[in-house]
């Protein structure tokens, strides 16, 4: 492990090709108004699919709110997160990693049809890969079926390339939960709220990128750092609300309300102003 000493807390993280030293924010975006409501900073060298489970929590502590969809990138497409959101009964919009297989079958896995009651696969030449072993390597189970039979097949040159061994699978534990994951939502529907996730989400972090300095750290330590994004959160939540306030959105009877609000919206942007200033003022301690 590398650590700074003019920053301990920031770690190494490789992004195009580069090693960069400095933090991650990991947010949750409400899909209707587009309102950030978690912000959560931690180090670079953190993974995505660790700070699922506290994503969402911290959605849920903060809008007092169940969410019903959990849309993410393919670095949150885990086991152990659909586990969560299927025991939560959030139904997710997040693709993963396709298994490779270690073998150049022409048969990829996919072709084998999985029984859930008889515990078994069959083949495309409807033949069944019984369970044999655990497989503890992989952290999950192997199916088998005997030599004699694939060799009179007539897809067995297609299918293997052993000369000792039948084809095999690996089935790893929890494997359901991502056949679960993988059938929730129609292509159309995953579409299209992916592509909402880039408009929301991804717009969010271009606007902070863009106009309040979100890719400087102006302080050392993942304290200040949690406390920066928080801030920059803030004030892209209060530019929405100006422009609901600017709509029309309150009825005429709080406008007193009203001018408080602007009031305190106003400083905010003041001090915002200054704060992108000293952003660019000054090189960047670290970047992330």
């Amino acid at each position: 492990m590398c650590i700074s000493d003019t920053d301990p807390d920031a770690r190494l993280s490789k992004k195009y090709g580069q090693h960069i030293l400095g933090y991650k924010d990991h947010r949750v975006i409400d899909d209707q108004c587009g309102i950030i409501t978690a912000s959560i900073t931690t180090a670079a060298n953190v993974t995505d699919d660790k700070l699922l489970e506290e994503a969402v929590e911290t959605h849920c502590a903060n809008t007092d709110s169940d969410p019903k969809t959990a849309v993410a990138d393919k670095a949150y497409g885990t086991i152990e997160n659909y586990m969560y959101l299927h025991s939560h009964d959030i139904t997710p919009c997040i693709s993963h990693k396709r298994v490779r297989s270690d073998e150049k079958e022409l048969f990829s896995r996919e072709q084998f049809v999985y029984d859930r009651q008889l515990d078994c696969y069959v083949c495309p030449a409807n033949k069944i890969l019984k369970r044999r072993r655990l497989d503890s390597w992989h952290q999950g189970v192997r199916y088998l079926i005997d030599r004699s039979v694939c060799e009179k097949c007539q897809y067995c040159r297609e299918c293997i390339n052993s000369e000792k061994y039948g084809r095999s699978i690996r089935r790893k534990f929890g494997t359901e939960y991502v056949e679960w994951a993988d059938t929730c939502l129609s292509k159309r529907q995953r579409r299209h709220l992916t592509t909402r996730r880039k408009t929301k989400l991804e717009g969010s972090f271009a606007d902070a990128a863009n106009n309040l300095g979100f890719k400087r750290a102006r302080w050392r330590g993942i304290i200040k750092m949690q406390m920066q994004n928080l801030m920059i959160a803030a004030i892209q939540n209060l530019r929405k609300l100006l422009r609901h306030l600017g709509n029309g959105g309150l009825p005429a009877v709080e406008q007193a309300q009203n001018i408080a609000i602007f009031d305190f919206i106003a400083s905010i942007t003041y001090f915002t102003c200054h704060l992108q200033r000293d952003f660019r003022r000054y090189p960047a301690n670290i970047r992330f």
